[in-house]
């Protein structure tokens, strides 16, 4: 039976896409963000305050990137629950959003997304990470 969850929404602090971008430094698979922030690199500068840092993955790499924040405590989120998703266990195909906070509290949005494969290579998205350099101040 779900319940809803008992995590502290309003406890989460979101990271700035630099430190996302330090702490996937090196990985080969692709990510891209997404959301808010993506639009401000858009733009090159910060235009509002961000509640949270999403970026999108493809979900065969999850466990990829779970090894990456490790440490940090992953939730599945849908239909308005949010559970936690225990060590090695991979989200159901159903679930699209993972929630991810860290120590002191951070909160990220991952979002699997099985259609950016074709999207790909379609051309018509980058898949590739941004360059810390080039996040907004």
């Amino acid at each position: 039976m779900n319940r809803p969850a008992t995590v502290d929404e309003d406890a989460w602090r979101p990271w700035h896409p630099t430190e996302l971008a330090r702490r996937l430094n090196g990985l080969s698979k692709p990510w891209s963000l997404v959301g808010g922030w993506a639009l401000d690199l858009w733009h090159g500068s910060q235009t509002r305050d961000h509640e949270d840092l999403e970026f999108t993955i493809l979900r065969e790499d999850f466990e990829t990137f779970r090894r990456a924040l490790k440490g940090m405590r992953f939730h599945t989120v849908a239909s308005g629950i949010i559970e936690h998703l225990l060590a090695r266990k991979v989200p159901p195909a159903e679930i699209s959003q993972i929630w991810v906070r860290g120590y002191p509290a951070a909160m990220l949005a991952g979002r699997h997304d099985d259609r950016a494969e074709k999207r790909r290579t379609c051309g018509s998205t980058s898949a590739t990470p941004p360059s810390p350099g080039r996040a907004p101040r």
